[in-house]
Protein backbone atom coordinates (compact mmCIF):
# COMPACT_ATOMS: atom_id res chain seq x y z
CA UNK A 1 0.00 0.00 0.00
CA UNK A 2 2.78 2.35 0.88
CA UNK A 3 4.51 1.55 -2.40
CA UNK A 4 1.31 2.45 -4.26
CA UNK A 5 1.13 5.80 -2.46
CA UNK A 6 4.77 6.40 -3.27
CA UNK A 7 4.12 5.73 -6.99
CA UNK A 8 1.16 8.13 -6.94
CA UNK A 9 3.27 10.76 -5.26
CA UNK A 10 6.04 10.37 -7.84
CA UNK A 11 3.53 10.54 -10.69
CA UNK A 12 1.94 13.63 -9.17
CA UNK A 13 5.35 15.24 -8.78
CA UNK A 14 6.02 14.56 -12.47
CA UNK A 15 2.58 15.50 -13.79
CA UNK A 16 2.32 18.93 -12.14
CA UNK A 17 5.58 20.27 -13.62
CA UNK A 18 4.59 18.81 -17.00
CA UNK A 19 1.22 20.59 -16.89
CA UNK A 20 2.91 23.85 -15.87
CA UNK A 21 5.43 23.38 -18.68
CA UNK A 22 2.71 22.76 -21.26
CA UNK A 23 0.80 25.82 -20.08
CA UNK A 24 3.97 27.93 -20.35
CA UNK A 25 4.62 26.61 -23.85
CA UNK A 26 1.06 27.41 -24.94
CA UNK A 27 1.28 30.95 -23.53
CA UNK A 28 4.67 31.45 -25.21
CA UNK A 29 3.28 30.19 -28.53
CA UNK A 30 0.33 32.60 -28.34
CA UNK A 31 2.64 35.49 -27.48
CA UNK A 32 5.04 34.66 -30.34
CA UNK A 33 2.17 34.41 -32.82
CA UNK A 34 0.83 37.77 -31.68
CA UNK A 35 4.27 39.42 -32.03
CA UNK A 36 4.79 37.97 -35.50
CA UNK A 37 1.40 39.29 -36.63
CA UNK A 38 2.25 42.74 -35.25
CA UNK A 39 5.65 42.73 -36.95
CA UNK A 40 3.96 41.69 -40.19
CA UNK A 41 1.77 44.79 -40.09
CA UNK A 42 4.76 47.00 -39.35
CA UNK A 43 6.76 45.47 -42.21
CA UNK A 44 3.83 45.96 -44.58
CA UNK A 45 3.61 49.64 -43.62
CA UNK A 46 7.35 50.09 -44.09
CA UNK A 47 7.21 48.46 -47.53
CA UNK A 48 4.44 50.85 -48.58
CA UNK A 49 6.50 53.80 -47.35
CA UNK A 50 9.53 52.48 -49.25
CA UNK A 51 7.50 52.19 -52.45
CA UNK A 52 6.21 55.77 -52.06
CA UNK A 53 9.72 57.10 -51.45
CA UNK A 54 11.13 55.25 -54.47
CA UNK A 55 8.39 56.72 -56.66
CA UNK A 56 9.04 60.23 -55.33
CA UNK A 57 12.77 59.75 -55.93
CA UNK A 58 12.15 58.77 -59.55
CA UNK A 59 9.95 61.83 -60.06
CA UNK A 60 12.63 64.10 -58.61
CA UNK A 61 15.33 62.50 -60.78
CA UNK A 62 13.18 63.13 -63.86
CA UNK A 63 12.68 66.76 -62.83
CA UNK A 64 16.42 67.21 -62.31
CA UNK A 65 17.12 65.70 -65.74
CA UNK A 66 14.62 68.05 -67.38
CA UNK A 67 15.90 71.17 -65.65
CA UNK A 68 19.54 70.38 -66.31
CA UNK A 69 19.12 69.64 -70.01
CA UNK A 70 21.19 71.86 -72.30
CA UNK A 71 18.16 73.09 -74.24
CA UNK A 72 16.44 74.21 -71.06
CA UNK A 73 19.60 75.93 -69.79
CA UNK A 74 20.05 77.71 -73.14
CA UNK A 75 16.45 78.93 -73.13
CA UNK A 76 16.72 80.12 -69.54
CA UNK A 77 19.98 81.95 -70.23
CA UNK A 78 18.45 83.74 -73.25
CA UNK A 79 15.45 84.76 -71.12
CA UNK A 80 17.83 86.23 -68.56
CA UNK A 81 19.65 88.28 -71.21
CA UNK A 82 22.69 86.16 -71.77
CA UNK A 83 23.77 85.55 -75.35
CA UNK A 84 26.71 85.32 -77.70
CA UNK A 85 29.18 88.15 -77.45
CA UNK A 86 29.56 90.14 -80.67
CA UNK A 87 32.51 92.34 -79.69
CA UNK A 88 34.79 91.44 -76.86
CA UNK A 89 36.38 94.19 -74.78
CA UNK A 90 39.22 93.61 -72.38
CA UNK A 91 39.79 95.86 -69.40
CA UNK A 92 43.40 96.29 -68.52
CA UNK A 93 44.08 96.56 -64.81
CA UNK A 94 46.07 99.58 -63.72
CA UNK A 95 49.72 98.97 -62.96
CA UNK A 96 49.64 99.66 -59.24
CA UNK A 97 53.16 98.47 -58.51
CA UNK A 98 54.64 101.06 -60.88
CA UNK A 99 52.93 103.93 -59.04
CA UNK A 100 54.89 103.41 -55.83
Amino acid sequence: MERLNLNRLIKRQMVIPMIVGVILLVVTEIWATNRLATYGLEISGLQQSKTAIILENQLLENEIAQKSSLLNIETSSKDLGFGKISNLEYIKPPNLAANF
